[in-house]
């Protein structure tokens, strides 16, 4: 005898000398094998499927017994079979499959067993039913159909049905596609699938959509209670619900492609995501204040765009502009090496004022206006700095700025006007700048010395005229001792007197006269 315990979740495949005996449920158990090889198989029961790989050859030798322990369901040619049991997930057999299950203990429901021909999804009503209730896997899908919506389903490529608002559980096949359509929305998304549906189920498509085609020259708007939903390109066809709430709007793009302000407004107003979908199909042009853009469409000229924004349509054409300043602009010549008339090497800076008055003929006159006139004003400052010497250079400042503005405006420069033309620095080499320092220096030192020799010869002259008065004016000569007297007191700190204040007056200081 042998004592086999199988647990509450167990079965027990018992072989004793090779050949299959019984099944043991959960308990304890004692078999008789007569000294003979004891084989026990234990399968834990998660659900009713059979797990233990045995099975096969056991129902291929000995059929009969093993359908006493399990439900053997075999699957026919072009059918799928649906097993389900509440202790287990819904399994599918497909044609020709056998598959074998744990018969129910006792008191327990029977398996559910539903059958449906190989190639259709939709499984039997009482079977839908019921697994709806459960948890289910593939190869069967749950499908949930909210109002608006609709379940779009195609076999071979080919739209079979729609189904409307409810919820659906469909056999998965190789050639299935679902799709769901929402009829809340204004487009239908999946153009490709749209045309497959459209060519292969005409009359299913013109049910629930409707095919809207822009021409070669033409794009659409669409709305959605005024808000702007989306922009439909040329030559393209998009496929909208026939329930749809959209409002189109045709747009033929002519010579004209500067867009309304009613359609700008509505791309303003509308969500980010539009407004990024749109937004490569618009061109926006910004003239700023005191400028002005000219507009070619195809290299053809078109029109002059003064101060604000502009938005044109960039489909199927090619548009560019210019910007023009209208404001003063300064042009300056830096660092120009130029040899003077006397063969003296200078560097000059210039610089010019000036403005945009016709933009249009500023443009079609010169490649390249502004490296124009720069060069133009280079050969100016060069014909006046080369037809002066280093002195008239150096002495004439002013003049020099009137003859370069002239020189300018005598070459009639198209389109811009001359304000002014100045030469600002006129920088002298270092020896010659040593040179004219010296001549400088000398020049001012000749003129200090003959103002020095003015004053000497101003101030002998008073001195004699001084003497002059006082040879015939004893009062002017006593006036003179008394102030000279005062001027050597200042400086002498102690005087001893004698003889009084006249020997003050008349000894300490005393001017001869001199003989006559």
């Amino acid at each position: 005898m042998k004592k086999i315990i199988v647990a509450f979740n167990e079965r027990a495949i018992v072989f004793i000398g090779g050949q299959f005996q019984q099944v043991l449920s959960a308990g304890q158990h004692w078999i008789w094998h007569g000294f003979k090889s004891v084989e026990i198989y234990r399968e834990t029961l998660k659900d009713l499927r059979v797990q233990w790989t045995g099975i096969t050859n056991l129902l291929r030798f000995d059929r009969n017994a093993a359908e006493h322990y399990w439900q053997v369901i075999a699957s026919p040619e072009n059918t799928a079979t649906i097993v389900w049991h509440p202790h287990m997930p819904a399994q599918v057999i497909r044609a020709g499959e056998v598959r074998a299950f744990w018969r129910p203990a006792a008191g327990e429901s029977a398996l559910s067993v539903w059958q449906m021909p190989q190639d259709d999804y939709r499984i039997p009503t009482e079977a839908e039913q019921v697994l709806l209730q459960q948890t289910i896997s593939e190869p069967l899908r749950y499908y949930s159909v909210d109002e608006g919506e609709y379940l779009l389903i195609s076999v071979l490529g080919k739209p079979e049905a729609v189904l409307p608002k409810g919820e659906y559980i469909l056999l998965q096949q190789k050639n299935l596609l679902v799709a769901k359509l929402n009829s809340k929305e204004i487009r239908f998304a999946n153009d490709a699938y749209a045309k497959q549906w459209q060519k292969n189920n005409p009359e299913l498509f013109a049910q629930y959509l409707e095919t809207v085609t822009t021409a070669e020259n033409e794009i659409l708007l669409w709305t959605d209670n005024g808000t702007l939903q989306g922009l439909i390109p040329p030559r393209q066809t998009t496929y909208f619900y026939r329930s749809t709430r959209a409002d189109y709007q045709r747009i033929t793009l002519n010579d004209n492609l500067q867009v309304p302000e009613n359609i700008i407004s509505l791309f303003r107003a509308t969500t980010p995501d539009v407004q990024n979908a749109v937004a490569p199909y618009l061109r926006v042009i910004n003239v700023p204040p005191q400028h002005l853009a000219l507009l070619t469409i195809n290299e053809k000229e078109t029109r002059i765009l003064s101060t604000g924004i502009y938005h044109f349509w960039q489909i199927h054409h090619t548009l560019d502009y210019n910007l023009y300043d209208l404001r003063l602009q300064l042009t300056e010549l830096s660092g120009q090496e130029l040899i003077t008339e006397d063969k003296i090497t200078v560097r000059i800076n210039a610089t010019c004022q000036w403005q945009i008055t016709d933009a249009l003929v500023w443009r079609d006159t010169y490649q390249n206006g502004e490296d124009n006139f720069y060069r133009e004003l280079q050969f100016a400052v060069r014909a006046v700095v080369g037809s002066k010497t280093i002195d008239a250079l150096l002495a004439e400042k002013s003049q020099l700025d009137n003859e370069l503005a002239a020189i300018l405006r005598s070459k009639n420069l198209q389109g811009i006007k001359i304000h002014s033309v100045g030469i600002k620095d006129i920088i002298l080499p270092g020896e010659v700048r040593d040179i004219l320092s010296r001549v400088v220096e000398a020049e001012k030192t000749a003129q200090a010395n003959n103002i020095r020799r003015r004053e000497e010869t101003a101030a002998t002259r008073s001195l004699l005229n001084t003497a002059r008065v006082m040879e015939d004016n004893p009062t002017a000569l006593r006036l003179k001792e008394l102030e000279t007297l005062e001027k050597v007191t200042e400086k002498i700190d102690k005087i001893s007197v004698f003889g009084g204040l006249d020997g003050i007056l008349n000894g300490l200081i005393h001017i001869d006269k001199g003989k006559k």
